[in-house]
């Protein structure tokens, strides 16, 4: 689990350092909420694939709702971090 974190917050890393180049006297990052979903669901999806080859199967209903838990949990620990989520897909 802490690789996994390892490889969020380093993909969470490149998507801030290239989103707030221009604020760099801003200490606080930000991310939009369309950015933590792009990352939450590119590392859920493995996570299911992961599942997958070793046998588990799940239902479309637990799939969706896995999707769900995954970004708000993602979106907890960044809060947790110090970044700011912007709502809205441009952060408006």
């Amino acid at each position: 689990m802490n690789r996994y974190i390892a490889i969020l917050m380093l993909i969470v890393t490149s998507l801030t350092a290239s989103a707030n180049a221009d604020s760099r006297a801003n200490q606080q990052q930000t991310l939009t909420e369309a950015e933590v979903k792009q990352v939450s669901d590119a590392v859920y999806t493995w996570i299911l694939e992961q599942s997958a080859m070793k046998g588990h199967r799940f239902s479309p209903e637990q799939i969706q709702s896995g999707y769900r838990h995954h970004l708000e949990e993602l979106k907890l620990q960044l809060i947790d971090r110090g970044y700011i989520i912007l709502a809205g897909e441009g952060g408006a």
